[in-house]
C-alpha cells in the first residue's frame, strides 16, 4: 500500500496496523501499550504511544497509591459504577495533575460506549458507596 495523501481512512488503516505491530512488543516487554490521540495533515500523521507498567491483572502499577491519595479505595480499579446520569462506568486510571477531575473512567454502555470521561474523586467515591449499599440490600 503506497500512501500518497493522508486521509481519515488512511489514518485508521495505519493505526490498526500499528496496533497490530505493537501487540507482540506488549507481550515481550510485559507492559501495556496504547495508542492515544493523534493529528494529521495531508502529508503526516502523529500518534501518541503510551507504555504503562501494569500488574498481572492489567492494573497500572501505581493505581493503589494514587487512589488512596485522592480518597478512593486502593482496590477500585476496574470497578463498574452507575452515575446519576444513568451511565455505567469502569474506573480506569487516576491523574494527580488533574486536580478537579482526576479519575478517568470508560463509559460501558449506551451511545457513548468506549468514550473516556473524567470525574471528581468525591463523585466516584459516592457511587462506590451506593454500589456497596445496593449489593448489601440485594443479599
Amino acid at each position: 500500500m503506497k500512501i500518497t495523501v493522508m486521509t481519515p481512512a488512511v489514518c485508521r488503516q495505519l493505526r490498526a496496523k500499528l496496533e497490530a505491530a505493537l501487540a507482540p512488543l506488549e507481550q515481550d516487554l510485559g507492559v501495556s501499550v496504547t495508542l492515544g490521540a493523534g493529528r494529521y495533515t495531508t502529508t503526516s500523521l502523529v500518534l501518541k504511544v503510551e507504555f504503562k507498567v501494569t500488574t498481572e491483572s492489567g492494573m497500572p502499577a501505581d493505581f493503589g497509591v494514587l487512589a488512596s491519595l485522592v480518597g478512593l479505595p486502593s482496590d477500585c480499579w476496574g470497578a463498574e459504577v452507575h452515575m446519576g446520569s444513568g451511565e455505567r462506568l469502569r474506573i480506569d486510571s487516576i491523574d494527580l495533575k488533574k486536580r478537579t477531575y482526576p479519575v478517568y473512567c470508560t463509559i460501558m454502555a449506551g451511545r457513548r460506549a468506549g468514550k473516556t470521561v473524567r470525574y471528581r474523586a468525591e463523585d466516584i467515591s459516592r457511587a462506590l458507596e451506593l454500589k456497596k449499599l445496593r449489593e448489601q440490600a440485594a443479599s
